[in-house]
């Protein structure tokens, strides 16, 4: 786009005083179906680590668009000045049935953590490891990216911004899994059924006094459902994961997050609302809250907390147990609604207070 305000320029200097012009672009595409790579390699060196390894790569579709592209612009000579309008509905990139496996030989990454743990702090004799096959395979049904924006500018002597919309702008992947496999037994799964982040209706406002912006509006969600992941049996065995595991309420080696959503709204350049949803196997967190901010913000006071509740339920047993001791040896009781953990806070960002906690301290 830098190119363009000087094409400008010149046609300005051909034809008078003042001079307009503009550029669109309709679309351009790019598309590729079933793609297959494939190959393998052979190192016979006795100090290699790595000394066989094949791959393969699979796309079933890769596709890559510029919609909508329009710029525009003015120059009047006699004040030494230009604007340029801009208008972008693309790039849009898509990604469906991508397929990616590797295999290699080293070591046996459990073996060698396990080891590391069970000899932290003592002198241990350098071993060659063993190497075992290893193997990792992704499958991702679908990669999803998108960005539209508008704005214009003025080329004076600051060629400042005047304004800038954001539309929208995104990044999805759905039906996500992945698999490593260590010595064809040990196996490590994670899959995602979709995870998507998304921002849209952005506005700010540009001032020539301010080099800092102010936001009029915005809005961002991310919102992901049921990531699973699953550890060998030689992991979720050792003490250590053991204890960490309790408190998560993880299951032969399964950790598990139902949902996350958050939602992000803000209006009128002062009034910020947060919405978000944790739901996880060993808890389910739920917030909600509302902001006001003074813009530019120059001091932490600028930030003001209007209502914020956070309610926090379904807990694991050692999650509530060590709460219970926390709240006998502190001496404090945090508030509750029905069987929930209910948090409503108050006051500046800086000095937080939580109704029913005033005299906790953070």
């Amino acid at each position: 786009m830098s190119k363009i305000p000087c094409i400008l320029l010149l046609i300005s200097s051909l034809f008078g005083q003042d001079g307009d012009g503009d550029f669109s672009l309709g679309e351009i595409s790019f598309i590729i179906k079933d793609i297959h790579i494939g190959g393998a390699v052979q190192d016979r060196g006795r100090r290699s680590e790595l000394n066989n390894g094949s791959g393969a790569l699979d796309i079933g579709l890769l596709k890559y668009s510029f919609s909508n592209i329009e710029v525009s612009g003015e120059f009047n000579e006699y004040n030494e000045r230009a604007k340029v309008k801009y208008k972008f509905s693309g790039p849009e990139f898509e990604m469906s049935n991508f397929k990616m496996e590797v295999s290699f030989d080293s070591p046996n990454i459990w073996l060698l953590l396990k080891e590391k743990m069970a000899n932290y702090g003592q002198y241990d004799d350098y071993r060659k490891p063993k190497l075992v096959k290893n193997k990792v395979s992704i499958v991702i049904g679908k990669v999803k990216q998108y960005f539209g924006a508008s704005g214009s500018v003025d080329l004076n002597d600051r060629n400042q911004v005047v304004d800038f919309q954001l539309q929208k702008a995104g990044f999805s992947v759905a039906k996500v899994n992945a698999n490593f496999t260590v010595d064809r037994s040990s196996k490590t799964t994670f899959s995602i059924a979709n995870f998507k982040t998304e921002a849209k209706n952005i506005a700010f406002e540009f001032d020539i006094y301010d080099e800092i912006p102010t936001v009029e509006k915005a809005t961002f969600e991310i919102s992901l459902k049921n990531l699973e992941i699953n550890v060998p049996r030689e992991v979720h065995q050792e003490p250590q994961f053991k204890e960490i595991a309790d408190y998560l309420n993880i299951n032969s080696g399964k950790f598990r997050i139902r949902e996350i959503n958050l939602t992000v709204n803000f209006n009128r350049g002062k009034d910020l609302k947060i919405k978000a949803t944790a739901d996880t196997q060993f808890g389910k967190a739920v917030v909600d809250g509302s902001f006001s901010i003074r813009q530019p913000i120059q001091y932490d006071s600028d930030f003001t907390i209007d209502n914020f509740t956070v309610e926090i339920s379904n807990l694991s047993r050692p999650i509530v147990e060590f709460i219970d001791v926390w709240e006998e040896g502190t001496g404090n009781t945090l508030p509750r609604k029905g069987k929930s953990i209910y948090l409503e806070m108050y006051g500046d960002i800086d000095n937080p207070q939580i109704k029913g906690l005033e005299d906790l301290k953070f």
